[in-house]
C-alpha cells in the first residue's frame, strides 16, 4: 500500500509563490511531451551547440598538446551545462515559473485551465468564492497525502481530483455572467436581467461551496481513521516495548535471591561472632542493658565526636522508645479490644431496654384504648406491658403501668410504664447495677365503638 501523488503543488511564480493544481485530462504522455521541450528550449541549445562549435573549432586549430586538451575540456563543461540547464528546466516544469522576461510565460501557463488552475485565477470574482477553492485545493491534497488513503480505491482519488477541477472550470465560465451582473446592476430598466444573472451565479456559488463541504467530512473521515491508524501502531509498539521488559517470576527470583544474600550475611556474622567471642550486637542485648551501654558509647568516645555520640545516644532513644511503645501496644490491643466489646454490650443492653420499654407502652396503650371502662383498661395495660416485655426478653423488676383516667371517645388515653433494668454485668466498668427507666405512650379512643351502656358515646 502507497501513497499517491497529490495534484496539488506550490509553485513559483513571476508574483509571488502561489498553489496550483494539475489538470486530471492531461495524460502522463503528454506530460512528457512538455518536459521535453522545455529540456530542450531553442536558447539552451543553441547555447550548448554554439559553445561545442568554438569549442571543436579551437581543437583543429590548436591540434595536439595542451591546447587541444584544454578545448576539449571546454567542450564537455559546455555540453555539462547544457545538460544541467536542460534538467533543470524539465524537472521544474511545474514548480518553478519565474522567467528571466516576466512578460513571456512558458507554454504550459499560458491558457488558463489548459494545465493547471493558479489560486490568483480566482481572486478578482470575490472573497467566498477564494475561500471555496482555497478549501477545495487543502482538502483534495490531504485526500492525497494521507495515510488512510492506502485503504482507498484508487479510483476514489481520482473522482475526488475530477470534482475539484469540474467546480473550478465552472468557477472560471462564472466571469462573464459576474461582469454582466456588475454591469446590469447599475441601470434599474435591467434589473430583472441583473437578478437572473446573479441568481445563476448564486447557484453555483453554493454548489462549489456543497463540493467543498463534502470534501471537508472526507478528511474529517481520512483524520479519523488516521487517528485509529496511529493507535494501532502505539498499542504495537507499547507491546513490542513490554514484550522486552523482564518477567515477573526474573523480578521475583531476584527478589528472594537478595532476601536470601541478607539471610546469609546475617548467618555469617553470628558465626563469626560466636567464634571470636566479642560478645552479643546491641539490638540483641536486653532493654535493661541499654543505658549502661549509651553510657559506654559515651565514655569510649573521642572528643571531636562528642556531638555526633549526643546526636546517636538521642537517635538511640528514640528508637528504643519506638520500640518499647510498639511492645506495649501489642501487649495491650487485646485487652483494649475486649474492653471495647464489653462497653459495646452494656450499652446495647441499655438501647434495646429503652427501645423494648417503648414498643411495650405503645401496645398497652393500644389496649387501654379498646377497653370500655377505666378499671378494664387498667388491667389490660398492665397484662400487655408484661407479655411485651417478657416477649423481648428484658429483665424488668419492679413494673408499674398508670392510665389516665376516663375513656372519651376522641380524647387520648395514656399508659406509663416503669421498671427496673438489671446491668449487673456492667458493674466492673462502674455502671450502677440497675436502672430505673420510664416509657409513656398515647392512644386516640375510637369515635365509632359503642359505650358500656350499648349506644355511642
Amino acid at each position: 500500500m502507497t501513497r499517491h501523488t497529490s495534484p496539488v503543488r506550490v509553485a513559483s511564480f513571476a508574483d509571488g509563490p502561489d498553489t496550483l493544481v494539475l489538470n486530471p485530462a492531461v495524460s502522463s504522455a503528454r506530460w512528457t511531451r512538455e518536459r521535453v521541450r522545455a529540456a530542450v528550449r531553442p536558447g539552451g541549445v543553441a547555447a550548448g551547440l554554439l559553445g561545442a562549435a568554438f569549442t571543436a573549432a579551437a581543437v583543429i586549430g590548436a591540434g595536439h598538446g595542451w591546447a587541444g586538451a584544454g578545448a576539449c575540456a571546454g567542450a564537455v563543461v559546455a555540453l555539462a551545462v547544457t545538460g544541467i540547464s536542460a534538467w533543470r528546466n524539465a524537472a521544474g516544469l511545474l514548480t518553478e515559473h519565474r522567467h528571466p522576461v516576466p512578460s513571456l510565460q512558458c507554454r504550459i501557463e499560458r491558457r488558463r485551465g489548459e494545465f493547471f488552475y493558479r489560486l490568483r485565477d480566482f481572486r478578482d470574482l470575490s472573497p467566498a468564492v477564494c475561500k471555496t477553492v482555497s478549501d477545495l485545493l487543502a482538502c483534495v491534497n490531504e485526500l492525497h497525502r494521507s495515510r488512510a488513503t492506502a485503504w482507498l480505491d484508487p479510483t476514489v482519488l481520482e473522482q475526488a481530483h475530477i470534482a475539484v477541477w469540474d467546480v473550478l472550470c465552472c468557477l472560471d465560465r462564472t466571469r462573464d455572467a459576474r461582469t454582466l451582473a456588475a454591469e446590469l446592476a447599475h441601470d434599474s430598466s435591467r434589473a430583472d436581467l441583473a437578478d437572473l444573472a446573479r441568481v445563476a451565479v448564486e447557484r453555483i456559488d453554493r454548489s462549489a461551496a456543497e463540493v467543498a463541504a463534502r470534501l471537508r467530512s472526507c478528511t474529517c473521515l481520512t483524520r479519523a481513521w488516521e487517528d485509529k491508524l496511529a493507535r494501532r501502531d502505539q498499542a504495537a509498539r507499547t507491546e513490542r516495548v513490554l514484550a522486552e521488559l523482564p518477567r515477573l517470576d526474573d523480578v521475583t527470583r531476584m527478589a528472594a535471591a537478595a532476601e536470601d544474600l541478607s539471610r546469609g550475611v546475617f548467618a555469617y556474622i553470628t558465626a563469626a561472632r560466636d567464634l571470636t567471642g566479642t560478645g552479643p550486637f546491641a539490638w540483641e542485648l536486653p532493654r535493661s542493658a541499654w543505658p549502661d551501654l549509651a553510657a559506654n558509647r559515651a565514655a569510649t568516645a573521642a572528643p571531636d565526636d562528642a556531638d555526633c555520640s549526643a546526636a546517636e545516644r538521642r537517635g538511640d532513644g528514640r528508637r528504643s522508645d519506638r520500640g518499647s511503645a510498639t511492645a506495649e501496644a501489642v501487649l495491650l490491643a487485646p485487652v483494649l479490644v475486649l474492653v471495647m466489646v464489653f462497653v459495646a454490650v452494656v450499652v446495647h443492653r441499655g438501647v434495646d431496654a429503652r427501645l423494648r420499654l417503648d414498643d411495650a407502652a405503645h401496645q398497652a396503650a393500644r389496649a387501654a384504648s379498646l377497653q370500655r371502662s377505666s378499671p378494664a383498661a387498667a388491667r389490660a395495660a398492665q397484662d400487655t406491658a408484661q407479655a411485651a416485655l417478657a416477649r423481648a426478653g428484658v429483665a424488668c423488676r419492679n413494673l408499674q403501668t398508670t392510665t389516665s383516667a376516663g375513656l372519651t371517645a376522641g380524647m387520648p388515653v395514656t399508659v406509663g410504664i416503669s421498671c427496673t433494668v438489671d446491668f449487673g454485668a456492667g458493674r466492673p466498668l462502674g455502671v450502677p447495677a440497675s436502672l430505673a427507666m420510664h416509657a409513656s405512650a398515647s392512644e386516640i379512643v375510637d369515635l365509632h365503638r359503642s359505650s358500656p351502656g350499648g349506644g355511642t358515646p
